[in-house]
């Protein structure tokens, strides 16, 4: 989320940025990732994007270290799925799904075939308070007509009140006094896992000191040029061919890859059998389909051979490849009482 706490807590440690530098006032989060990871990385190009759509538009260039700012997981945490049957889990799973979709197909379309990393960081982690979490008393602050403004895992004040607070009520609490933040109000966060309010909804909330709120959720998705798998063909039916004969041959080919094949072309290049270019289409991942090969003629061209050749050409991800194959098979001639059958 864009909120300068956090993203300076997690970007910022350096101690090359201070709170009051000049370069967080104008598009603060945006200078602070740039000069940030540019010191990091001085020898990268460090760009910023606001969102997922920037990032689809811009020309891929090598040598770049790219920052996108992603709001949907953290909006889909906050959001109550107690009646669309989904849950949290399985949207988050489909949202990184999309994202990590989203900058492959981008590298596939701009034919990217460098090695690239992607790696999805959360600035702070996010915790589902329990029925069973003791919610703290604040009759104390209500007695005292002290105003505050309580979330469910942190209370806002004005720090001028802090002072009149007693150590037996204060030291329930951690106490987060503003110039910590650089905040205009302190901040109460109660000591174990308790809540200051709770509610029905099925959500997930931020603002304590929880491991689950500490953990900063983490992982990283490597581009590397694809090995890919060579599909598997295979001639349905008799293997038994007659020269001079025409025939149908039928194929079943298996798509042994996650990715689709595409513009694919089947070539028969056998040297006794006339030259034939089939297009077969597209297949797509961990498929298979069959095919025919219509009017195949076999000749004799007095070379003894028992191999059918195929030359498989198609499209992977951009990049053409191209596979041979030796299907085993029997070519002879046709005997006289074949031939005088064939003619009455």
């Amino acid at each position: 989320t864009t909120t300068s706490v956090c993203k300076y807590l997690i970007l910022a440690s350096s101690s090359t940025f201070k709170k009051d530098d000049k370069r967080l006032e104008n598009n603060a989060i945006r200078n602070l990732v740039e000069h940030s990871l540019k010191e990091l990385f001085p020898a990268k190009e460090v760009i910023y994007f606001e969102n997922l759509k920037s990032f689809i538009k811009w020309k891929i260039q090598e040598n770049h270290i790219v920052f996108i700012n992603y709001l949907a997981i953290d909006k889909t945490l906050h959001e109550d799925v107690t009646s669309s049957g989904e849950s949290h889990n399985k949207r988050i799973k489909q949202l990184v799904q999309a994202v990590t979709d989203g900058i492959m197909n981008k590298f596939r379309r701009n034919q990217f075939n460098k090695d690239a990393n992607v790696y999805i960081i959360s600035d702070h982690g996010s915790m589902k308070p329990l029925t069973t979490e003791k919610v703290v008393d604040l009759d104390y602050f209500e007695s005292k007509n002290i105003r505050i403004d309580a979330k469910h895992r942190y209370v806002r004040i004005n720090n001028g009140v802090l002072g009149d607070i007693p150590s037996n009520v204060r030291d329930s609490y951690f106490v987060i006094e503003k110039n910590i933040l650089d905040s205009k109000d302190s901040f109460l966060i109660p000591k174990g896992h308790s809540l200051f309010k709770r509610e029905s909804a099925e959500m997930y909330v931020h603002g304590g000191l929880t491991p689950e709120e500490l953990i900063v959720p983490f992982f990283k998705i490597g581009l590397k040029k694809s090995h890919v798998l060579q599909p598997k063909l295979e001639l349905i039916g008799s293997k038994k061919f007659y020269y001079r004969r025409v025939y149908e041959l039928k194929f079943k080919i298996q798509n042994l890859n996650q990715y689709p094949m595409e513009n694919i072309i089947i070539r028969i290049e056998s040297p006794d059998a006339e030259p034939y270019e089939f297009p077969l289409g597209n297949i797509d991942g961990y498929s298979d389909r069959e095919f025919t090969v219509p009017k195949i003629k076999f000749f004799d061209n007095g070379e003894q051979n028992d191999n059918l050749s195929i030359n498989f050409i198609c499209l992977v991800n951009n990049e053409n490849k191209q596979f041979q194959y030796k299907i085993k098979a029997q070519f002879s001639k046709m005997e006289k009482n074949n031939i005088l059958k064939g003619l009455f």
